[in-house]
């Protein structure tokens, strides 16, 4: 250890000599260097050179603080210069050794700046401010919190000074197609502090304006590793997730995939700034293999041969079918357990029909990520009940399921789930108000958790995902459970956990949730959906960690008892909110939704949508944002609004500018303050799937500014719904955003 410190400082040393006789008494802007480890060399302003001496060779220096002390590879990288006094920039090109998040320290003159590390796994450079002192020579130490290899540093004279000061504490970007979620640490945040977000399409002269991130000001304790089962009673460990505290985060949305974003974040009270560069997604997979398919099949497709972000492994039917089937009909009744078993990284599954699996269509392992199943067709999957066979499905038995049994370090991410036909599982889920022997009965004695099937679940996944454009229906004898859902709930991470979004999809028919997002929802987006004959058509019981965006979705019908009518149907929320069990807090964002009133059947009274707009039936509701939501309840003595008390705890929310007809029944202070009491009215000229307001409606060009989420409307001001009037159609299920679908081969 001793002898690589050694060599280290003769190679600062000689860079200090070098750089001393240029820059003593210069400018800062005369000076600059670049330490290469391919070359082993220190490279001055002037082009002058001095040799790393007790060099061993190699491309890269490895910094591994968890290596035991007779190792070699020295803990940190250590650089000692002479440089006039100055604000610097600090380039580290740095390469995460085991593609995990990860942080470095630098420190100089008793500065520390920490870098985040995305964890991608690839070589990057890292930058920000380095502030040097008035002192003659300066001593640079580069620490990491777990490996990392490191091939170059370089250090510059900043060219101007902006407004404020550029923050040397990273700001992290995760990026979807579609979306960016931003992570912000600087010392000075509070939420007092507004930080303000900009944005630009590289190389584009206008700048746009994104929503504020939100500052999360909770303690590190709030985030301990822990979780609790949705009975209450079963505590076990789960991730630790320490970095939300004290943290500003939120999304940038709306943006075009395969595109890299300028972004720039600034506080206003403090004046720090932070500027970075992300690229969403391409939709352009990249294709190294094509493995073809049976036409027909009777076996478990295994795929445990990985690509690389270079070039996925696709398997797809054979030129000029339209599908490959895997079938295990014949098989009946020793279904094998899944159609296909996916244990492998940067796989697509495109165009398969799959039917009768034991118990899930598609299983994901432990271990896999940056899976793609695009296209598919799911039914008929799922086990009878233990007790009461075929009666009732089997709990989360699923079309698509993936599971990470180790929750303090997931690996499942980067799932997207595409254009799938998921339908008709095998056995049915009960209602709330139907009996069932496994089910979990409520405190009320008279109702029971529903259990079955699902068509998407994620379970304790390391997140990153994308459902989109998909559809989810049944008959009446087979519903879901959840449509799109998962687990652990209560907890920091759950389903889909983080970065996630889902959107464009058409899911209909379950006895809970169209979707449920709960956990620690942290930078996940739902919008653009259409969510048809469910309870909770959105839940999010809890959002633990947030921000969690809700936008531009349409509901439909809400149901809770398949036995009675219309009229005697108790109620359905378009949003089942809440928090308990120690979990919650997290920020949600509720923006410009509708929830339609589908007309009444024949011989009933009441209309078929939500009873519940925005509802915390499940605990107090905290932390919520509501804008230019169309909160239409069946009755004006239903509810558009309901907050609940909170053991004395502040709820934080802020309802305003919606459109709502039912009762707002609030706590403490009040809220609506700019609401508009009525009923909308939709524009007879709409044509099917549009669901723009008539100029003469409540709500009509009444809505207010939100940064990002409405930049597009016409007319005086943003129409309150889902559907801006003068807009093309919102698009949901297979054929929604069909433009921008390709896989390169």
């Amino acid at each position: 250890m001793k002898r690589y410190a050694v060599w280290i400082l003769c190679a600062a040393l000689w860079l200090g000599l070098a750089a001393q006789q240029r820059s003593e008494g210069a400018p800062a802007s005369g000076f600059s260097f670049r330490w290469e480890a391919e070359n082993m060399t220190a490279v001055n302003a002037e082009s002058e050179t001095a040799r790393v001496r007790g060099a061993s060779g190699g491309r890269y220096i490895l910094l591994d603080p968890t290596a035991p002390p007779k190792r070699k590879s020295p803990p940190q990288l250590s650089v000692q210069f002479n440089a006039p006094q100055g604000q610097y920039r600090l380039r580290v090109r740095v390469h995460d050794a085991d593609s995990q998040p990860n942080a470095f320290s630098a420190t100089c003159d008793g500065h520390t700046s920490v870098f985040s590390l995305s964890g991608t796994g690839q070589w990057t450079w890292v930058e920000g401010v380095m502030p040097l002192r008035k002192r003659r020579q300066h001593e640079l130490f580069i620490r990491p919190l777990k490996p990392v290899r490191i091939d170059a540093v370089e250090l510059a004279p900043r060219v101007s000074e902006p407004p404020g000061p550029f923050d040397s504490v990273m700001p992290k970007a995760v990026a979807t197609f579609h979306c960016i979620g931003l992570y912000w640490s600087p010392p000075e945040g509070a939420t007092t502090d507004t930080c303000r977000v900009r944005y630009r399409a590289q190389g584009a002269s206008e700048w746009r304006d994104a929503l504020p991130l939100w500052f999360d000001a909770r303690e590190p304790e709030q985030f301990a590793h822990s979780f609790v089962d949705l009975s209450g009673k079963t505590p076990g460990i789960g991730r630790s997730t320490p970095e939300f505290s004290r943290q500003y985060r939120g999304s940038i949305v709306n943006l075009e995939p395969d595109t890299t974003y300028e972004i720039e974040l600034s506080l206003e009270n403090s004046r720090r700034r932070a500027a970075l560069t992300c690229r969403t997604w391409s939709q352009r997979f990249p294709i190294a293999k094509t493995v073809i398919l049976p036409e027909r099949s009777d076996e478990t497709l295994v795929i445990d041969r990985s690509g690389s972000p270079n070039g996925y492994i696709a398997y797809v039917p054979p030129r000029g079918a339209e599908t490959a089937v895997i079938d295990f009909a014949d098989k009946a009744p020793d279904y094998p357990d899944h159609c296909v078993e996916i244990r492998a990284s940067y796989v697509i599954v495109q165009r398969l029909t799959l039917r009768n699996a034991g118990i899930h269509g598609i299983r994901i392992f432990e271990g896999s990520h940056d899976v793609t199943i695009d296209g598919c067709d799911i039914g008929d999957w799922g086990r009878p009940d233990a007790l009461e066979g075929a009666k009732w499905g089997n709990e989360l038995d699923s079309a698509i399921f993936a599971r990470d049994e180790n929750r303090e370090d997931p690996t499942i991410e980067r799932v997207v789930v595409q254009r799938c036909r998921l339908h008709h599982p095998r056995y049915d889920t009960n209602s709330w108000t139907e009996f069932r022997q496994s089910a979990q009965k409520q405190p009320d004695d008279t109702t029971w958790h529903p259990t079955g099937p699902h068509a998407i679940a994620l379970f304790d996944t390391a997140g990153n995902h994308v459902i989109r454009y998909n559809e989810a229906w049944s008959d009446p004898d087979r519903y879901f459970n959840d449509i799109v859902g998962g687990g652990t709930n209560f907890c920091a991470g759950g389903s889909p956990n983080r970065d996630s979004d889902i959107y464009g999809n058409r899911l209909a028919c379950c006895w809970d949730n169209n979707v449920e997002a709960e956990g620690g929802n942290c930078n996940v987006r739902i919008w653009g959906n259409y969510l048809d004959r469910g309870l909770a058509l959105v839940a999010e019981v809890p959002n633990h960690v947030g921000p969690l965006y809700i936008w531009r979705n349409v509901a439909g019908i809400c149901r809770r008892d398949p036995n009675v009518g219309a009229d005697d149907d108790p109620y359905g929320f378009f949003l089942k909110a809440g928090s308990g069990k120690g979990f919650g807090g997290g920020r949600t964002y509720v923006f410009h939704n509708t929830l339609l009133q589908p007309p009444a059947p024949a011989g009933s009274v009441h209309t078929l949508g939500a009873r519940e707009g925005l509802s915390a039936m499940a605990g107090p509701m905290i932390n919520h944002v509501s804008r230019n939501n169309i909160l239409h309840v069946r009755g004006d003595d239903d509810l558009s609004l309901i907050e609940r008390p909170g053991d004395e705890q502040p709820l934080f929310n802020d309802f305003d500018w919606d459109l709502f007809n039912g009762e707002i029944r609030t706590v403490g202070e009040e809220q609506e303050k700019h609401g508009i009491r009525g009923v909308p009215v939709y524009d007879p000229a709409n044509p099917e799937g549009v669901y723009a307001l008539a100029p003469t409606s409540p709500g009509y060009d009444a809505g207010v500014r939100i940064p990002n989420f409405n930049d597009d409307f016409v007319g005086e001001g943003p129409d309150m719904g889902a559907q801006e009037a003068g807009t093309p159609p919102l698009e949901f299920g297979i054929e929604a955003g069909k433009s921008g679908r390709r896989i390169q081969d």
